[in-house]
């Protein structure tokens, strides 16, 4: 979802657009918020729904969903009529945040192996290192609120459709 903008967020750093790559699982993640985001006030979602709006994997999601709702940026509800909905308003929610959440790893390099003859004098752990707490930083200015300020396309595209509550 994001990979496309990273040679445009770091330019100094054009061979870190290559190596960075974030997860089908991040990438899944990112998208249950923003489906999830764009549903009308109260709506409770189903994981289902979600699966089949993106074409993906139910059980990929279902560990995904599991993982946000820990994290609390999903609110999990159980019984007849349960489902999903947002755990804090998508103001609260930033993107750089949630990747270090979803993200097992965000080190460009590395270095663990020993099998490296530059391991203890290479620099580029470190430049690597600095450009991803940049990458982090910059998404940091975002949240979730905002990837979705063009709500109106969004729905359309995902054909989503505001259920007007019955009046009393």
């Amino acid at each position: 979802m994001f990979n496309r903008y990273f040679d445009i967020i770091f330019p100094h750093f054009p061979l870190l657009a290559g190596l960075m790559r974030l997860t089908t699982y991040t990438d899944m993640g990112l998208r249950a918020l923003l489906f999830l985001a764009l549903q009308p006030k109260g709506q409770i979602s189903r994981i289902s729904e979600i699966t089949e709006t993106y074409s993906v994997s139910h059980n990929h999601m279902v560990k995904v969903i599991n993982q946000l709702t820990r994290e609390g940026l999903v609110k999990g509800i159980r019984g007849k009529g349960g489902g999903i909905t947002l755990g804090k308003p998508a103001e609260y929610i930033l993107l750089g945040e949630t990747i270090q959440l979803l993200e097992k790893h965000l080190d460009v390099v590395d270095c663990s192996h020993g099998n490296c003859l530059l391991t203890g004098n290479c620099r580029l752990k470190d430049a690597f290192s600095e450009a991803m707490n940049a990458f982090v930083t910059v998404l940091n200015n975002y949240t979730l609120k905002d990837m979705i300020d063009n709500r109106k396309t969004l729905t359309e595209v995902l054909q989503i459709t505001e259920i007007i509550p019955e009046p009393y």
